[in-house]
């Protein structure tokens, strides 16, 4: 069963060798070309469970920090201006500085 594909994959890397081998120096520039984009396509198709694993770490990392911004952090009390955080810790003296 497995023979049969292997001796295919086998033949079709020998007439991709000598048909580069044939080609003047243009022609061999476009083809290495076009071999690159095949090979670039076939990565991008054969990645998808990496591209799909990634996504999902990183949507439960943002789900994370967004769960550990809206619980607070007890150490830092204070206040919301807009989106400037006053902590409390620094309502103690206010001294001039000039």
């Amino acid at each position: 069963m497995l023979p049969k594909p292997v001796a295919a994959l086998g033949l079709i890397v020998c007439l991709l060798m000598a048909l580069h081998m044939m080609l003047g120096p243009v022609q061999r520039a476009r083809f290495d070309a076009w071999l690159r984009e095949m090979r670039e396509r076939l990565h991008r198709l054969l990645d998808f469970r990496g591209r799909r694993r990634e996504a999902r770490r990183a949507r439960a990392e943002t789900e994370s920090l967004i769960r550990r911004v809206k619980t607070g952090n007890p150490l830092a009390e204070g206040d919301w201006e807009g989106n400037v955080f006053r902590p409390s810790q620094f309502d103690g003296d206010k001294r001039k500085l000039h």
